[in-house]
């Protein structure tokens, strides 16, 4: 998910959950920087496409978020969480953290780490050698999406 798409689902559920109802299409666009429209639908056409809200044709506040898109947005915020963390325990101690260090660190459960560090594997912004004690190496920041 890109950044513009994670502001964009961020702002369906969090004005979903203040008003009752979801955001028009421009409210999405003012609150998240997007001047255009055309901009925005194209952000939701990828958001639905990926499964994370749903469109109810012919009404105009109709986005839902989606029980996947919510959890796409709790797996990103934990790799936000997580990526400074083993920057900074790394830092301090000269060698990166264990899994459970970053599960006590961040406030998750090790299973939580061990899935966000997985996607940050696979985005390339974390190098991690099986079989060591002490396996994770940032080479990268936070994985946009783009």
């Amino acid at each position: 998910m890109t950044d513009p798409q994670r502001r964009i689902l961020e702002c369906i559920r969090d004005h979903q959950e203040a008003n009752g109802y979801p955001p028009t299409v421009a409210e999405i666009g003012e609150a998240v920087g997007l001047s255009s429209t055309a901009t925005v639908a194209k952000h939701l056409k990828h958001l639905e496409g990926m499964g994370y809200v749903f469109r109810k044709t012919g009404c105009v506040r109709a986005l839902v978020v989606t029980d996947e898109g919510k959890a796409a947005l709790r797996m990103d915020d934990s790799r936000r969480r997580i990526l400074p963390y083993i920057q900074k325990a790394t830092a301090e101690k000269g060698y990166p953290p264990t899994v459970r260090e970053i599960a006590t660190g961040c406030g998750m459960a090790v299973a939580c780490v061990q899935r966000a560090l997985d996607e940050l594997e696979a985005a390339g912004a974390i190098t991690r050698h099986r079989g060591a004690m002490r396996t994770i190496r940032v080479t990268g920041g936070a994985p946009t999406g783009d």
